[in-house]
């Protein structure tokens, strides 16, 4: 069994946190794979290198992200496009997607034994038309259109299946999976979904007006969403934090549930409102 470890060394004691990985991997029988640019940063030669990205996935059995949330968004879509299960090792402040903190690596050990569950999370497919061109991504988290440097209200229509659902004016609105019912959207007072349900949500950034509320909406759904004609400012699309596209008058995204999906690994057997109170709730909840 071989794993492929990608650490984030911008985060604090990666390096520490890398070599323990490997060995613990070692001591239960799982063969540690990292790519060929760490071999100088991370002095690790027990490790098995691989010269580029597309031999180390093609021969790994799953994957182990070191760091923080954003950390995982990067990862999780790169293993869905290798069709690897994803373990995250959490080195951020919150790490809400992490399966295990850096304390906890004697839980790897379970891997070996097949005490470990298989969690399917939903993505959503965004494509963007710009006149005769298109550009597709993939969101674990959400999609989101929002004004630019200057604080102005958006004025977005949103069509459901081609029909017109509703004009928003706001701040810019957020299009989520249920796993990112729990990031940008819940800070915009969005509602909090169990990953199990399969549905998307739609949550406005400060709008202005009284009436206006988050919605979810079928799996089944087509969102597209448009400037319309009032609006004034500079808009952009964002995928999951990492993509920003400039976006026109004419332009249109289109987001439904991806047919592809992450697959996180679950050592510990605990439900999602636990962590939900473990992460938000208490004191140690978004620790440095």
């Amino acid at each position: 069994m071989r794993a492929l470890i990608v650490p984030n060394l911008e985060k604090r004691n990666a390096p520490e946190c890398t070599r323990a990985v490997v060995q613990k991997l070692l001591e239960v029988g799982i063969r540690p794979m990292m790519q060929e640019s760490y071999r100088l940063l991370l002095h690790l030669p027990e490790a098995e290198y691989c010269l580029n990205s597309r031999e180390a996935f093609r021969k790994a059995d799953f994957l182990i992200a070191i760091g923080g949330d954003g950390t995982m968004l990067h990862e999780a879509k790169r293993a869905v496009e290798w069709d690897l299960p994803l373990l995250g090792i959490n080195l951020g402040r919150l790490g809400f997607m992490a399966e295990i903190e850096a304390d906890e690596l004697d839980l790897l050990a379970r891997l070996t034994h097949g005490e470990y569950t298989l969690e399917d999370r939903m993505m959503l497919e965004c494509t963007l038309r710009q006149g005769d061109s298109e550009k597709r991504y993939l969101a674990l988290n959400d999609v989101v259109l929002s004004n630019g440097a200057l604080s102005r209200m958006v004025d977005l229509d949103i069509l459901c299946s081609g029909q017109m659902m509703m004009s928003y004016r706001a701040n810019g609105v957020i299009v989520s999976t249920p796993t990112g019912s729990t990031a940008y959207a819940l800070s915009a007072g969005g509602p909090i979904i169990e990953p199990s349900i399969r549905c998307i949500g739609l949550t406005p950034i400060c709008p202005h007006s009284l009436s206006t509320r988050p919605v979810i909406i079928s799996d089944e759904r087509v969102l597209t969403l448009t400037l319309s004609p009032l609006s004034r400012c500079e808009v952009f699309l964002t995928v999951d934090g990492e993509v920003g596209e400039p976006i026109c008058l004419n332009d249109k995204v289109e987001i439904r549930r991806s047919e592809k999906s992450a697959r996180f690994i679950c050592l510990k057997e605990k439900s999602f409102y636990m962590t939900i109170h473990q992460k938000f709730d208490t004191p140690s909840g978004g620790r440095l």
